[in-house]
């Protein structure tokens, strides 16, 4: 079983390295398995990576679509209903088949599940729709004191 651990985690970490980092050369053939092992300096940024990515991906998940925000809606093998659309003063985007949609004041798991299920209503078959947040709008703050 700690075998089996620790080759997931290495493959884990061999995917996360190979978008960050090249992986050392080896004599290895092409196809074939290979174990890198890595230094706590490698490890120690890998940490913080995965800590920054954690952080941005629980502050979205709290974020509330508002004005001026740029989002962008995937239909997955939908070319034609992709959109990017910025957030209009009533909390509106506009989207190819549902026309004006209110996403204003939700978070951005309930825009994408309020889309998908406007889309499975009348039109696609257990659409899988994913929406990111391209652009955030700029929030002004006073401080006084």
């Amino acid at each position: 079983m700690n075998r089996l651990l620790l080759c997931m985690f290495s493959v884990v970490v061999l995917g996360v390295q190979a978008q960050t980092e090249p992986i050392p050369p080896t004599d290895q053939a092409d196809g074939e398995l290979v174990v890198v092992n890595l230094d706590s300096e490698h490890l120690d940024r890998l940490e913080k990576k995965a800590d920054a990515a954690k952080h941005q991906s629980l502050s979205m998940s709290r974020h509330r679509l508002s004005e001026n925000d740029v989002i962008e809606v995937k239909v997955y093998q939908e070319e034609d209903l992709n959109s990017r659309a910025r957030v209009d003063a009533d909390g509106n985007i506009s989207m190819p088949l549902l026309g004006l949609v209110k996403v204003g004041g939700k978070t951005v798991a309930e825009a994408q599940q309020m889309i998908r299920d406007r889309l499975a209503e009348d039109y696609l078959h257990n659409p899988q729709v994913t929406l990111g947040v391209l652009e955030f709008a700029k929030r002004r703050v006073s401080i006084m004191g």
